[in-house]
């Protein structure tokens, strides 16, 4: 992948990847909330 390898070549390729995780568990964190809501109600 292109973006992969610009990502590697970058110097702040760990910050990068680091932002996506916490991105990425914001959203895990918003769709199981949508979830409980769902079954509680």
């Amino acid at each position: 992948m292109i973006i992969w390898k610009m990502l590697c070549k970058s110097k702040h390729w760990l910050s990068v990847m680091v932002y996506l995780w916490q991105r990425k568990l914001e959203l895990q964190e918003l769709l199981w909330n949508q979830t409980i809501l769902q079954w509680s109600t």
